[in-house]
């Protein structure tokens, strides 16, 4: 099961359920504040939604950018997020013609450049035509996010051969790759006092995102914990101004 059917799906269709209306397509350029509180959120084709209070969920780079352009910039409360630097995350797909010994579906290896294996076929369960395929990632990936994908391939493939005897009779199928420059926050030393709280000093607006205060890394659970935080806020702040 992919990421996005285990989770963007599931909640589409519970907010749709509930009366709500998901727009795509439609980048926020643009926040309306009136005497420190939030009124509207401008959209690229044009629209402005007017709102009670809205979650930013904007990664730190794209939340510079907001600010650079639009009227969250006069606040000096964003200012950490400039300072905030990207991690790549660079990963190879390679589809073999049987599975590796793998005893677990995700494995961390040492001493090679791949730092992780997902047997992907395994973790949906199901073989297919295409053959077993494999999922091999290296986090904070400065080291091959540049590199051509021949070679880092080479390299990937390299680990492989290192750590599962099984490789060396296997055929490689077909190979993919994927850089993601900016995957993820780099938690370098002093990063904790970058990390802004879910609440602003503007009425009604919140931050989430796993780079705001959580008290985790950069996880799917530390961007759950900051949703949590921000809903419980918005729940808040919309008691007190509707009584």
């Amino acid at each position: 099961m992919s990421l996005h059917e285990l989770f963007v799906a599931p909640a589409e269709r519970y907010l749709t359920a509930h009366g709500a209306e998901i727009v795509v397509g439609a980048g926020v350029t643009d926040l309306e504040i009136a005497d420190d509180g939030l009124t509207g959120v401008h959209l690229a084709d044009g629209r402005v939604i007017e709102v009670d209070a809205a979650v930013l969920t904007l990664p730190p780079w794209s939340l510079t950018t907001l600010l650079d352009r639009g009227k969250l910039g006069q606040y000096d409360h964003f200012t950490p997020v400039r300072k905030i630097e990207p991690a790549p995350i660079s990963s190879v797909y390679v589809w073999l013609d049987r599975p590796l010994g793998m005893r677990r579906l995700a494995e961390n290896l040492r001493d090679t450049t791949i730092e992780w294996v997902f047997d992907t076929t395994g973790m949906h369960g199901a073989e297919t035509a295409a053959g077993h395929c494999y999922s091999l990632a290296v986090s904070a990936s400065w080291d091959v996010v540049h590199l051509p994908n021949a070679e880092f391939t080479a390299a990937a493939l390299a680990s492989l051969a290192a750590h599962y005897p099984e490789f060396a009779e296997a055929e490689v199928l077909r190979t993919h790759v994927i850089h993601q420059p900016q995957a993820t926050f780099s938690a370098q030393p002093g990063f904790d006092e970058l990390r802004l709280p879910q609440r602003t000093p503007i009425d009604g607006l919140f931050l989430a995102g796993d780079w705001t205060e959580t008290g985790m890394p950069s996880t799917m659970e530390a961007a759950v914990e900051s949703a949590v935080r921000a809903v419980d806020a918005v729940d808040e702040y919309l008691g007190a101004h509707t009584k």
